[in-house]
């Protein structure tokens, strides 16, 4: 028993009860512990040697407040339902989404990545339950990114940039613009383009959905535990493509042979006509829609 739930403990314990196990025994902390030990259970298959993934992780749920859940550097924590919204230790997409910023700050990078950390947490929240809406059911109505609304979405936030009103990317230099640096906005440049990398750019190489999803989650785990920052988004026209960026982290997780220089399997173009993939936040002068994908260059 890897996560944590105390049934015994009324602590936090405002939700209800089906009569039987004790004061503690909620749908909350149910739901709670089956998801946070499933994807415990995913990751150590990913990532066998990460000691945090074998420790005991509490949770602490039917916090009496409502519309939020937050990780605060030792456990995560649900609030009940209310002010329009549903208990956030019900929705599996949320436990995961905080489970994801533990993994986050216990990876090999340890802390918290920056521009921001809520992309990742999104993507695992993602891969995890197989849709882009993170958190479905957390509000009564479909969300809205700084006006861009989503239209098939009722979590806090859809990362796949075709199911927002606009259909375009929602690029570094629409960060800047728009997201006033709050850390769920800027999320989006990223986390779209990994969403992209599995349902747009592995089925044009001839994968099916549950190849591309396995393959997406298996580099996600790969590379992401080795990236300290994501992008620069200072407006550099480079802001991707330093070293230790997610783009070559993501190459490097794919490589077979230690040398990212003479091509990754799965880069879309052969690397015999001297073409390198870019990451779409490395080429932030085009739309960021692809990962592995459209856009390109030449090698030096």
């Amino acid at each position: 028993m890897f996560a944590h739930s105390d049934l015994s403990s009324t602590s936090f314990t405002t939700g209800n009860t089906p009569g039987r196990g004790g004061p503690g025994n909620t749908h909350a902390s149910r739901t709670g512990f089956y998801h946070l030990n499933h994807i415990k259970d995913i990751a150590r298959q990913h990532l066998p040697n990460n000691s945090w993934l074998q420790a005991r992780l509490r949770a602490n749920v039917n916090i009496n407040s409502s519309c939020n859940a937050f990780w605060n550097g030792d456990t995560v924590n649900f609030y009940n339902a209310g002010g329009g919204c549903r208990n956030t230790a019900e929705i599996s997409g949320v436990i995961v989404h905080e489970w994801g910023h533990g993994m986050d700050a216990n990876d090999v990078s340890r802390g918290i990545s920056r521009p921001s950390g809520e992309g990742i947490a999104d993507v695992y929240a993602a891969l995890y339950d197989g849709t882009s809406c993170m958190g479905r059911g957390f509000f009564s109505s479909n969300c809205n990114l700084k006006g861009d609304g989503c239209t098939d979405c009722t979590g806090v936030r859809d990362i796949d940039y075709m199911k927002h009103v606009s259909g375009k990317p929602h690029t570094m230099q629409w960060s800047n613009a728009n997201c006033g640096g709050q850390v769920h906005c800027v999320g989006h440049v990223y986390s779209e383009a990994i969403w992209s990398l599995y349902v747009r750019k592995f089925p044009q190489l001839g994968y099916d959905d549950n190849t591309s999803k396995e393959l997406t989650t298996n580099l996600l785990y790969k590379a992401a535990g080795n990236v300290a920052v994501w992008f620069s988004g200072n407006g550099n026209s480079n802001g991707g493509c330093f070293a230790n960026s997610g783009y070559f982290a993501f190459l490097a997780a794919d490589d077979d042979n230690g040398n990212i220089n003479d091509g990754t399997p799965r880069e879309c173009f052969s690397m015999t006509s001297k073409m390198l993939l870019s990451f779409s936040i490395c080429l932030v002068s085009h739309s960021l829609f692809s990962f592995f994908g459209l856009q390109y260059f030449e090698k030096t």
